[in-house]
């Protein structure tokens, strides 16, 4: 009994060995495959945010325009009182201002992975692994 119980739990060693082994074996095939996803996949996600970034400093730009321009058609009236269109203008694209800024700077230096992508892929995968080992 002793023997049939020995017998039976090396085939299923075996079988777990061989399984293992085979596993281990399609990984290595396709590691290139999966490493060139995870490239490609970071460097779109990483790339889409930096210019969303960008587009943030030129949402700032051309709000901070207008009210420069609304300021200074108001400084040049005679009556100095501002209508309350142009102050609500002004308070919005304050306002838009302050939050693309935030959101544009956080974007630019946060996801500029796609210059590392581009230029130095290795190293970015070295660091990827490492963030994922943390």
């Amino acid at each position: 009994m002793n023997e049939m119980l020995q017998g039976k739990l090396s085939e299923i060693l075996e079988l777990g060995k061989n399984g293992v082994l085979k596993a281990a074996d399609m990984i290595k095939e396709q590691m290139p495959d999966l490493v060139e996803q995870i490239l490609k996949y970071n460097f779109i996600i990483s790339l889409i945010l930096f210019i969303i970034g960008i587009g943030c400093f030129v949402v700032v730009y051309k709000c901070g325009k207008k009210i420069v321009k609304v300021l200074k058609y108001e400084s040049e009236r005679e009556d100095s009182c501002m209508e309350d269109q142009s102050v609500i203008t002004n308070m919005v694209c304050g306002a838009l201002i302050f939050i693309c800024l935030i959101v544009g700077s956080i974007f630019i230096f946060d996801y500029a992975g796609w210059i590392k992508i581009l230029f130095t892929p290795k190293l970015y995968l070295v660091e990827y692994l490492s963030r994922l080992i943390k």
